[in-house]
């Protein structure tokens, strides 16, 4: 009977040992790579101390920014403070050993530190992010100086436009209104399948590269037409709710 105890007591601790633990906070902290000592060989060459900089230096390397990503905002960014929490809350899915630092680069650029790399990855996969209730762009940080990386010329949102008269209420008519603000994408499943006639949702991807005009005259047979562009609540007229919805309104002049 001891002997099948035994045994069993063996398998526990065999199936214990392949079962992964959660990471922790800590054990994070203790794995995070350190500096450590090398013995380094000195020779003279042509009169120089020399040292040969071994291969297993840049084997399995990893460089100290590749835990960072930037954010950059098609305007202002809101103060850090603000985001750090905001990031903190819903980049962490819950888990509270997942902490992310967050550093000003300009006025329209922020950095973020990741010690978690699955959660690194997650951000970087969706891309784009709604913070203070601004568009944000995340992608890869670089030492690259930040006023030479690509700006944001366009941004992919979804845009209402309300008040179309049935006529327009079509792939040409719908895309013709949409296209002052951007290249029109792809229409919402509610709009594609007709659910209603008061709004038309499209995904545009707005071109930030040009001010947009609140008003865009149209003409329609003889019938004056003006599309209004609400921009209230927009930074510095960029063209977008801060919800990251345009809304267009078209009123038919008669």
């Amino acid at each position: 009977m001891a002997e099948g105890v035994g045994e069993g007591s063996d398998s526990s601790v065999r199936s214990s040992q392949v079962v992964p633990v959660p990471e922790s906070w800590a054990n994070i902290v203790s794995n995070k790579s350190n500096l450590s000592k090398f013995n380094v060989d000195v020779e003279l060459v042509d009169g120089k101390a020399t040292i040969a900089v071994p291969e297993e230096i840049f084997e399995d390397s990893v460089p100290l920014w590749e835990d960072f990503l930037v954010g950059r905002f098609p305007s202002e960014a809101p103060h850090v403070a603000k985001i750090h929490v905001i990031v903190n809350k819903i980049w962490n899915l819950g888990d509270k050993s997942i902490k992310i630092d967050v550093f000003k680069v300009n006025e329209t650029s922020i950095k973020f530190r990741f010690c978690h790399a699955s959660a690194r990855q997650r951000v970087l996969r969706r891309g784009k992010w709604n913070i203070c209730e601004l568009p944000m762009v995340v992608a890869k940080w670089t030492p690259i100086v930040e006023d030479a990386q690509p700006e944001i010329k366009s941004l992919p949102m979804w845009v209402i436009i309300k008040n179309i008269p049935h006529s327009m209420f079509t792939w040409k008519g719908i895309s013709f209104l949409a296209s002052p603000v951007g290249e029109p994408k792809r229409l919402h499943q509610e709009t594609e399948l007709v659910n209603c006639f008061d709004e038309a949702k499209v995904f545009v991807e707005v071109d930030l590269t040009k001010e947009l005009p609140k008003t865009y005259f149209f003409g329609l047979r003889k019938i004056k037409s003006v599309l209004l562009l609400n921009t209230l609540g927009c930074p510095k007229d960029v063209g977008f709710m801060v919800s990251g919805v345009t809304l267009m309104r078209v009123v038919w002049l008669m």
